[in-house]
């Protein structure tokens, strides 16, 4: 985000209609009390990180606690001259009786740069959730794509304390130049990641808001009640 190493360390937790929040500068969190719940809208990241900076993130959801969490911005990810990742740590919980929209924005890896994420979602039966993790090969908007140095991730998901997906991967830029098969052309891909009845059907109006603006999805049960969809698109779109 400077001219120095950024280290950002934000915690929430709601707990009923209470939350607390714990940060070190410059990371925060504004909280708005709403009639549905509290909407978090975390530090602005627009600006950027760069290799060498990292940015932790915790967010709780307890004691039937309602929170949408909602960033203003997708964060650029700028090279380091000496090679550096920049480091993402989220890890999301939400407990029975609780809701969470956690509607990500993306982190976008521009040219040069080294990007590794690692986020684990610990969820409990009976809650609703709805979980964002949006990637992107770069500004697409800009003509940019594919043209970081490298690009890391272990997502984790577990269920009532039982692991219950598990996906890690690592890509070049060379690689996806050359064409990953995976991504079948595409520049940005979403997981949308959906517990129980009421967030099944706003990741579907999502995923249909999504497909009409170019995108394509796919989707499949993990376990009973908790849904991954996937969706894909060669251009740049948002919601």
């Amino acid at each position: 985000m400077t001219g120095q190493t950024f280290t950002g360390v934000l915690e929430f937790e709601a707990k009923g209609k209470a939350w607390k929040v714990s940060h070190e500068s410059p990371a925060f969190a504004n909280v708005i009390p709403q009639i549905d719940g509290l909407l978090v809208v975390p530090t602005d990241l627009g600006g950027g990180l760069r290799g060498g900076d990292s940015w932790t993130q915790s967010v709780k959801v307890c004691n039937g606690a309602q929170v949408t969490w909602k960033p203003p911005s997708c964060t650029l990810v700028h090279a380091d001259v000496a090679g550096r990742p920049t480091k993402l740590e989220q890890s999301v919980f939400v407990g029975k009786g609780c809701r969470l929209d956690y509607l990500s924005k993306a982190f976008v890896p521009c040219a040069g740069a080294f990007l590794e994420q690692n986020l684990r979602i610990e969820l409990e039966s009976g809650c609703d959730a709805l979980i964002l993790d949006w990637w992107t090969l770069g500004r697409l908007a800009s003509g940019e794509s594919g043209q970081f140095l490298q690009v890391k991730n272990l997502s984790e998901v577990y269920f009532d304390k039982r692991l219950i997906w598990k996906e890690s991967w690592d890509m070049k830029g060379g690689d996806v130049q050359k064409g990953l098969a995976v991504l079948a052309g595409n520049g940005m891909w979403m997981n949308i990641l959906s517990c129980g009845d009421a967030s099944h059907s706003r990741a579907q109006a999502l995923t249909r808001r999504l497909e009409a603006q170019g995108g394509w999805a796919s989707s499949g049960e993990l376990t009973a009640g908790l849904r991954l969809t996937r969706l894909f698109s060669s251009e740049w779109i948002d919601f």
